[in-house]
């Protein structure tokens, strides 16, 4: 998103979704005509966060945009693989171009990302935004490092330093402590030996995760099958031994 906003696709993150999705009628009625792509971005549309039917569906967009509002719009954090699938219909409507096609040409190949599978659960060319993507460690640790560096990846700005201050930064609150979310970025605190550190945080379910922390100067990725238990307890060994990375 914020590569399509940096080269004029995207004008305007306060844009109403039903602008975009202009057949949805619906959305330019009640509460639906105030849901914006930032509302999508931080999952604070309001809409039901029906995940599991959503996965299940035979036609994700069309669920996703169906489904009732329980809250108004910028309200509260609910988190909604819908809103994530949203934004990859978003993509489509002002590049052309499907999320993984778009990633590919003006994300992945700049970053030397060869070897990814996004496969898996697509729908007529829309790829399963809201948990498929497979990539290698050492992939998910370029996107972390390219955050890390503002952007910027062997010598080329990939996405521009605004957008990523932007993106990064702390958007809205959860109802988890010390964890808020930004666009589609999980904002966390470490607490490590008594000091706290202030972590970006990319969270896939089964200890998928990559941990960017500006204050270290350290990206640490993590990968896992830990889908039975609770896969955040990795973060909480990182955080008893991270104080020993500060100099």
């Amino acid at each position: 998103m914020g590569i399509a906003k940096d080269k004029g696709f995207i004008n305007d993150i306060d844009e109403p979704i039903y602008k975009i999705f202009t057949s949805y009628k619906h959305l330019q009625t009640t509460e639906y005509k105030n849901i914006t792509l930032k509302h999508l971005l931080t999952m604070t549309a309001g809409f039901s966060n029906e995940n599991d039917e959503l996965f299940q569906s035979e036609n994700r967009m069309d669920y996703a945009l169906n489904r009732k509002m329980i809250k108004k719009p910028g309200k509260s954090f609910n988190y909604d693989g819908g809103s994530t699938e949203l934004l990859g219909a978003v993509l489509k409507e002002k590049t052309g171009m499907f999320a993984d096609v778009f990633a590919k040409k003006y994300l992945f190949e700049p970053l030397g990302i060869k070897n990814y599978n996004w496969e898996i659960l697509k729908q007529e060319g829309y790829p399963c935004m809201a948990g498929s993507l497979e990539l290698l460690p050492r992939d998910m640790l370029k996107i972390g490092q390219m955050v890390l560096n503002d952007g910027r990846f062997d010598n080329k700005q990939i996405v521009s330093k605004e957008w990523i201050k932007e993106s990064t930064s702390f958007k809205v609150p959860t109802h988890i402590e010390n964890d808020n979310y930004g666009y589609q970025w999980w904002n966390i605190t470490l607490n490590s030996n008594n000091k706290q550190y202030h972590c970006i945080w990319a969270n896939g379910l089964g200890s998928q995760f990559i941990y960017i922390i500006p204050e270290l100067d350290v990206v640490i990725v993590t990968t896992g099958y830990n889908y039975e238990f609770d896969s955040w307890a990795i973060t909480t060994g990182i955080s008893k031994y991270l104080y020993l990375l500060d100099n």
